[in-house]
């Protein structure tokens, strides 16, 4: 249980100070679980009432559009927030899918419980600010750049942001992440 203290501790102080009497209070509301490679813990269109922390392991996110094409929009790497359950979800129902990429370890939560533990101490609404302002930044600092950089400028990105990412999760995953196809990551992949 010592080990799952320091992640949870190291998660919550990227964003914000939380003592660890509240981290000691918030540990057991949440679910911790081992899921397997493959394992979807959102699913587009399925009803979903639950916020994520990965301790362990690696996740993608991804959308599916009618077609049935897939379009991975992130990775998660071990002691991390998964982009919040308000933010993911309409009506209760996920608009997006993700999929654990390794066997991995995640702590759930539900959003109602965690809202309510919330608003007893200031720390996590805090962290909650920070983990809003960091998510809506990052995401925007994406878009950005992967509508302006080249096919290899996001391959070189992809491998300082998620480190290793290509020995554990497909390619074609990765080709999706980065906009381009699976044989231009062949020949960005191939040493010269």
């Amino acid at each position: 249980m010592n080990e799952i203290k320091n992640i949870f501790t190291r998660i919550f102080n990227k964003y914000a100070p939380v003592p660890l009497s509240v981290i000691d209070t918030l540990i057991p509301l949440f679910d911790i679980c081992t899921i397997e490679k493959g394992t979807e813990i959102a699913s587009q269109r399925k009803i979903n009432s639950k916020d994520y922390f990965l301790l362990r392991g690696i996740l993608r996110e991804f959308t599916i559009d009618e077609n049935g094409n897939e379009t991975t929009l992130d990775f998660y790497l071990g002691e991390s927030i998964i982009v919040p359950n308000f933010c993911r979800t309409t009506n209760n129902r996920s608009i997006l899918t993700i999929q654990a990429q390794v066997k991995s370890i995640v702590a759930k939560i539900n959003v109602t419980v965690f809202e309510n533990i919330r608003n007893e101490y200031p720390e996590l609404i805090m962290f909650s600010s920070s983990v809003i302002i960091d998510l809506y930044k990052s995401k925007l600092q994406k878009q950005i750049f992967h509508a302006t950089k080249s096919g290899k400028e996001k391959l070189e990105q992809l491998r300082k942001d998620f480190p290793g990412i290509e020995n554990y999760v497909p390619l074609p995953y990765i080709a999706s992440y980065i906009g381009i196809t699976n044989v231009s990551l062949s020949r960005l992949r191939k040493p010269k």
